[in-house]
């Protein structure tokens, strides 16, 4: 069984499961992510982008960019049994080096973040 479902104003995702439990895990994890991208979070503007970058170890690092404010949210990479599934930053790591807020909070604008080149650092 197939269920096809629109997560934001341009994108629609599909499921492919023999239980209504397997669709629904797979929507809701495919909606996690790909519902994350209506708007930018720090100025509103739907002109985003899916990026993939490449660091020189060749590790991947996933993130929509705001082609208006140059904003980007980050997704992490889970591991173990749901390895090849992504999340979207919207927590301070466990150090607290992202912004420097408290381990666990919440990232203000949804996570989005932009680089102040001022200050050396994402705001």
């Amino acid at each position: 069984m197939k269920v096809q479902v629109k997560v934001a104003p341009r994108v629609f995702v599909e499921a492919d499961g023999k239980t209504q439990t397997e669709i629904f895990e797979s929507l809701a994890s495919l909606q996690e992510v790909f519902g994350s991208f209506s708007e930018c979070g720090k100025c509103h503007s739907d002109d985003l982008r899916l990026v993939v970058r490449t660091d020189n170890e060749d590790n991947k690092y996933y993130e929509i960019h705001c082609r208006k404010c140059f904003a980007r949210l980050a997704f992490g990479q889970n591991k173990g049994e749901k390895a090849g599934t992504l999340f979207p930053h919207v927590r301070e790591n466990k150090k607290g080096s992202i912004m420097g807020l408290e381990p666990g909070s919440y990232l203000p604008d949804g996570g989005w973040l932009r680089w102040n080149k001022q200050k050396g650092k994402s705001e």
